[in-house]
């Protein structure tokens, strides 16, 4: 437990700028660990548990807690866009943190947060590991048994259905952004340095990890809560399956991936698209763009689709157990994954209704 000096329930949010300071940097403006470093007098870094675009991540010990517990410290890196989302992020988890104190929701909590050095410094629960290193320990290349995915999507949901209740969207959903308890029977979602409020958002083709990023943001078109439903699917799948529901190196390539799962985008949802024309002649026929390595160039084909080229279900099955195809539970996934995945946002099923669906409560 934490000592009474430190009250998540009452913590003002910490909201730093960029302070150019000699401080121990690297040149990319990310802070040089030191073995024994003591951060705010209380947290004892014991280890450096590597870094991404963002910041990079310290382990350490409380020495202020009864046990000394460990966490870990995010550590944003030293720059003006940076901080920006840092301090948005520990908003958001503030938020989160306070209206969700027993961790009921499935999202991870903040901590502390504080200025050090010239960095924003963000506290939170240590795990040892986060949803892809669990595929890829206990799944391999061919995924995780149905009862786990099962539970880990249920999980999801309930983050989700918690994100939506304070208006929040996640806007990077991927098994990357997903701690896992040592018992590997717990989930929680994390990194919110993309995360926005509902009605704030802007259009750009780029939100969300490509491979998870949902067909109205390539296209340009209003978005909301239910990226984060899109994504969540192409998690469950990779869950399932160990791989990529859908594996482009470009928004082009992932809405051909898209397009041969589920068939030809609706001409009423192009029309509206702000980037349809990067895709799309003036006849809504998809230019499928292609980069040849050895020429060093790229092609467009007109790709008249006009429905889906890929068999979900068959691959499903394909992975399943002869027991969870007899019983119905590989079908019932497939259902619960197509409802997740209309091109139409509006369409797609909703969380509250995602968690009565017949695959998570049967």
């Amino acid at each position: 437990m934490f000592d009474d000096s430190f009250d998540t329930s009452t913590k003002e949010t910490t909201t730093l700028s960029y302070q150019p300071t000699d401080t121990c940097d690297d040149d990319e403006g990310f802070h040089k660990f030191l073995p024994g470093e003591l951060i705010k007098g209380r947290y004892s870094v014991f280890s450096f548990a590597g870094k991404g675009v963002f910041s990079s991540v310290l382990r350490a010990r409380d020495l202020c807690s009864e046990d000394s517990r460990e966490v870990v410290i995010k550590v944003i890196k030293r720059n003006h866009v940076m901080l920006k989302a840092g301090n948005s992020e520990v908003k958001i988890l503030t938020e989160l943190t306070k209206k969700d104190p027993k961790c009921r929701g499935h999202c991870v909590h903040l901590l502390d947060s504080f200025a050090y050095l010239g960095h924003l410094c963000i506290v939170l629960d240590s795990h040892k590991m986060n949803l892809r290193q669990v595929i890829k320990k206990f799944g391999g290349k061919t995924g995780l048994n149905l009862k786990a995915v099962k539970v880990y999507s249920r999980q999801i949901l309930i983050a989700l259905r918690t994100l939506k209740k304070s208006g929040i969207i996640h806007a990077d959903l991927k098994p990357d952004n997903m701690l896992v308890s040592a018992a590997q029977n717990s989930l929680y979602v994390c990194d919110f340095g993309s995360a926005l409020k509902a009605g704030e958002s802007s259009l750009t083709p780029y939100l969300v990890s490509r491979y998870y990023r949902a067909p109205e943001v390539i296209l340009g078109l209003p978005y909301s809560f239910e990226i984060d439903m899109w994504s969540a699917a192409c998690c469950f799948y990779e869950l399932y399956t160990g791989s990529f529901l859908f594996n482009g190196q470009t928004n082009n390539q992932m809405l051909k991936a898209h397009m041969d799962l589920l068939g030809p985008v609706p001409k009423r949802l192009l029309k509206k698209a702000h980037f349809a024309s990067l895709h799309f002649d003036e006849n809504y026929v998809f230019m499928h763009v292609e980069y040849n390595k050895i020429t060093d160039k790229t092609s467009v084909t007109r790709l008249e689709i006009a429905k889906p080229a890929f068999d979900l279900l068959s691959k499903l099955r394909s992975s399943s157990s002869v027991e969870d195809v007899k019983n119905n539970r590989v079908d019932l996934f497939y259902d619960l994954l197509l409802s997740m995945l209309n091109f139409d946002p509006n369409k797609r099923i909703s969380v509250s209704n995602a968690l009565k669906h017949p695959f998570l409560i049967s």
